[in-house]
């Protein structure tokens, strides 16, 4: 029994032996191309013990040169012949970096890129899924919102029922893969004090909008020392004297409020009837996307109200400022479809 285990380990090496002494059978050599702004140290290990010595070799950073930027590529000395790679480290990045495992073949081109907080190296077969995955993503049908108001807005699609929703910070954007239909698109201004828990994101969903405005409104008017709202106001640098601000102002803003005219148009918009696009074979290359405007003013994206909320003076007068300008700054809540998105 041993003697045949020793035959085939004499075969496999008298042929490995054979391809790495013939130039025409080799593997071209490994190519590491360097997607981030640091010098790295690779070493790529080899999966026989007849291979040539581990190669080690350094790449250079990436260079950015105004808005491009340049990818470095660098590559060992010598050929690794006909070498299975069984996995190449990459050192010299902060958080460092996912080595990468081979599963067989002759991949030799790699892609060093960031991945969240750390790094990861792609073979080129897992670059190209990557990248796949990465356009399905953006195709149609589905949609893609934007919150462009200064507060976090409640933001569902519904189809006679609420089925895709979200709470969606400032700035974020709400991006959802669809069956190929026709929806509504309804964005609330959410000035909650705390994260809604599921039963009051449905309720959300199918509620009147009287009743929606109403209980938004309710909300407006209490304390902000709540989780939603403080990690909302935590995201600035004054993010705990914004709290002091929001609370002792909110009675003021709640009265202003409740006497604006159009307050029902200012904390919802609808759009009904809005097609996400055409599934496969003919998929649009990029979701319908829209953009939410307007709403309540204030808020720590707004410059207007946070000159008068960090200026001096005393708190009547602080509030009496705040609650004139967001009567005079509020305006309808509006959702826009953005040109050129979708089939265009």
């Amino acid at each position: 029994m041993q003697s045949k285990e020793y035959f085939k380990i004499f075969w496999a090496t008298l042929i490995t032996l054979f391809f790495l002494a013939n130039a025409s059978y080799a593997y071209d050599r490994i190519k590491i191309h360097n997607n981030t702004t640091h010098k790295v140290h690779v070493e790529a290990v080899y999966a026989s013990f007849v291979c040539p010595d581990d190669d080690k070799w350094t790449v250079g950073a990436g260079i950015q040169k105004g808005s491009k930027f340049e990818v470095t590529t660098g590559s060992p000395k010598s050929s690794r012949g006909a070498c299975d790679i069984k996995h190449i480290r990459v050192t010299g990045l902060p958080n460092g970096a996912e080595a990468y495992h081979s599963g067989g073949g002759g991949d030799f081109n790699f892609y060093l890129i960031q991945s969240g907080s750390s790094y990861k190296l792609l073979s080129a077969s897992e670059k190209e899924e990557r990248n796949n995955e990465a356009r399905n993503a953006e195709m149609s049908p589905g949609f893609k919102i934007t919150n462009n108001t200064n507060y976090p807005l409640f933001v569902s699609l519904n189809l006679g029922v609420c089925l895709y929703y979200e709470t969606v910070m400032p700035g974020k954007t709400f991006d959802r893969t669809t069956g190929a239909v026709w929806f509504d698109i309804k964005a609330t201004m959410f000035i909650n004090k705390k994260k809604p828990t599921e039963a009051e994101f449905s309720k959300l969903c199918i509620q009147p909008i009287e009743d929606v405005v109403g209980a938004a409104l309710i909300a407006f008017s209490g304390t902000y020392a709540e989780d939603f709202m403080e990690k909302y106001w935590a995201e600035s640098a004054e993010g705990v004297n914004m709290f002091k601000v929001m609370s002792a102002t909110g009675t003021s803003i709640y009265e202003t409020l409740t006497h604006l005219p159009d307050i029902k148009d200012a904390l919802s918009a609808e759009v009904t009837m809005t097609y996400a696009g055409p599934p496969w074979p003919v998929r649009c290359t990029h979701k319908p996307a829209f953009r939410v405007t307007g709403g309540i003013a204030g808020g720590k994206h707004d410059k207007g109200w946070m000159a008068i909320a960090t200026e001096a003076g005393d708190t009547k007068t602080k509030n009496k400022k705040l609650a004139d300008y967001v009567s005079k700054h509020t305006t309808p809540l509006k959702i826009e479809k953005i040109t050129g998105s979708g089939c265009g």
